[in-house]
């Protein structure tokens, strides 16, 4: 069972820096196999995303955040000709996306931080955008038993 703690300090940063990137939709997931699932949302899009909703790996722009294991940025995906079919886009049609990987303690990646919105960014997401999404990634990794807590519950 996570601590409370943990549960609070993860919602507070999660809703502040989605606040910080003016974002609308704030994702901690988790990744097993080919499956995604939002372990934290914090969103303004009422119902579209909430937590325990379980995804293919592959239906998620989170997929290359994966497979890449690096952080990945979007400013505008409509214009994006290998993103602009892809089904995120094709179902919600998510126009600015932002995420890092969250590592367990042998470096796999098990999990991400990522934010969306409907809207395109106008300014692309620079290195203090990128800082703020990985510092997040990385208290999370730091904590990374009281995360693992929230994904077994």
């Amino acid at each position: 069972m996570p601590n409370t703690r943990f549960l609070e300090q993860l919602s507070t940063l999660l809703h502040s820096v989605r606040k910080e990137l003016n974002m609308e939709t704030a994702i901690v997931s988790y990744i097993n196999g080919e499956s995604y699932t939002l372990v934290m949302v914090d969103s303004e899009m009422k119902g579209v995303f909430e937590a325990g909703m379980v995804f293919p790996l592959d239906d998620t722009y989170c997929r290359d955040v994966y497979k890449l294991n690096k952080v990945m940025r979007y400013n505008h995906v409509g214009t994006m000709d290998n993103m602009s079919q892809h089904p995120v886009y094709l179902s919600v049609k998510l126009e600015s996306y932002i995420a890092a990987p969250i590592h367990d303690t042998n470096g796999d990646v098990i999990g991400t931080v990522n934010f969306t919105s409907l809207f395109a960014q106008v300014d692309s997401f620079n290195e203090d955008k990128v800082t703020l999404v990985t510092n997040l990634a990385d208290y999370i990794e730091q904590n990374i038993n009281q995360y693992k807590s929230l994904v077994m519950k």
